[in-house]
C-alpha cells in the first residue's frame, strides 16, 4: 500500500489512540514531500518518565505493524515546547505529530496549522471516547486531533459536611487513595446523613 505522508500521519494519531497518545496535532511536517511515503514520523511531546515509557512502547507497535516507517520520539520540557512548536511552525519545520494541551487545541486547528483526521478514522473511532474528550479535538465538527487523557488537579470537599456524617479520614496520598468501591460508600454515607434537599 502507499501511503502519502499525511495519510501516515493520521494512521499514526489513530494507531497511537488506544495507547494513550496526547490531544496530538498532525501537521505537514519538515521531512520529505507530501507524496512520499514518509520514512520517518517526528513526534514532539513533554511527559514523565512513565508517560515516554508509554509513548515508546506505542511507536515501537506502530513501527511493527507499518514496515519500513520509524516515529523519531523528541521529549522536551513543558516549559520549551510550545515556543518551539510556534516557531517550528512559523519556519515549516514543524515536527508530524505534537502534543498539545486542550485549552491549547483550538488556536492550532482553527489556524489550519494541523490534518484533519476524519477521512481516515474508522466509523465508530469517536465512541473510544468520552463526549467531551472528542468535543475537545474538534474543529468545525472535524477531528484534528486524539484524546490524550483527563488529569485531576485538585479536588475540593467540604469538611464539615463529611465530618458531620462520621467520614473523618480522607486520603492525602496516592497510596492511601480510595477505590472506587470505598469513594462509592463515602458518597453513599455522605449521601443518606444529608437531608433530602440537598
Amino acid at each position: 500500500m502507499n501511503l502519502s505522508r499525511r495519510q501516515i500521519m493520521g494512521l499514526a494519531a489513530i494507531a497511537a489512540a488506544p495507547a494513550g497518545l496526547a490531544g496530538c496535532g498532525f501537521t505537514g511536517g519538515s521531512g520529505g514531500s507530501e507524496e512520499s511515503a514518509g520514512d520517518t514520523l517526528t513526534f514532539t511531546t513533554w511527559g514523565t518518565d512513565a508517560e515516554l515509557a508509554g509513548l515508546r512502547s506505542a511507536i515501537s507497535g506502530f513501527e511493527s505493524a507499518n514496515e519500513g516507517v520509524t516515529v523519531e520520539l523528541n521529549a522536551v520540557p513543558y516549559e520549551q515546547m510550545f515556543t518551539n512548536i510556534d516557531a517550528q511552525l512559523q519556519s515549516n519545520t514543524a515536527p508530524d505529530i505534537f502534543r498539545v494541551p486542550y485549552y491549547t487545541f483550538g488556536s492550532y486547528a482553527g489556524a489550519d496549522q494541523l490534518l484533519d483526521l476524519g477521512p481516515l478514522l474508522s466509523d465508530g473511532f469517536k465512541d473510544r471516547f468520552t463526549p467531551q474528550a472528542w468535543a475537545a479535538v474538534q474543529n468545525q465538527d472535524s477531528p484534528y486531533g486524539v484524546p490524550h487523557h483527563t488529569d485531576t488537579s485538585v479536588i475540593l470537599y467540604n469538611k464539615e459536611m463529611l465530618d458531620s456524617a462520621g467520614i473523618t479520614s480522607v486520603p492525602t496520598t496516592l497510596e492511601d487513595a480510595w477505590t472506587w468501591e470505598e469513594l462509592d460508600q463515602v458518597a453513599t454515607t455522605l449521601r443518606e446523613s444529608l437531608p433530602a434537599s440537598k
